[in-house]
């Protein structure tokens, strides 16, 4: 995931996508997840946003990154369940959230 924020050439988009992907990949490493049988797909529309989703078994989750902080997302569904939240500029929260919920705390 880390890899892909240097072929990001819109400065705020990259800012975005790394503070995100450093919160993200430490609240993973904390948890103990094993995120070896994870999926993971990205999509980017520059200058604008980068899309990140991964999903494992019948568990999706992902964040919509934009350069505008206010807009940016993330999500966690499961075949009974979705939840959404905002960054609200505080990715160590919402990446923690995430891994709250995937594992199984409020699913």
């Amino acid at each position: 995931m880390r890899g892909i924020i240097p072929c990001i050439t819109a400065f705020h988009l990259a800012e975005e996508a790394g503070m995100f992907c450093e919160a993200f990949s430490d609240a993973v490493e904390s948890s103990g997840i094993d995120t070896g049988g994870w999926n993971f797909v990205h999509q980017s529309d520059e200058p604008y946003e980068i899309y990140f989703e991964w999903w494992f078994g019948d568990v999706r989750l992902g964040a919509v990154l934009q350069a505008d902080r206010d807009g940016s997302a993330w999500f966690v569904n499961t075949p009974s369940r979705r939840r959404r939240g905002r960054f609200n500029g505080d990715h160590v929260t919402a990446a923690s959230e995430m891994v709250r919920i995937i594992r199984g705390g409020d699913l």
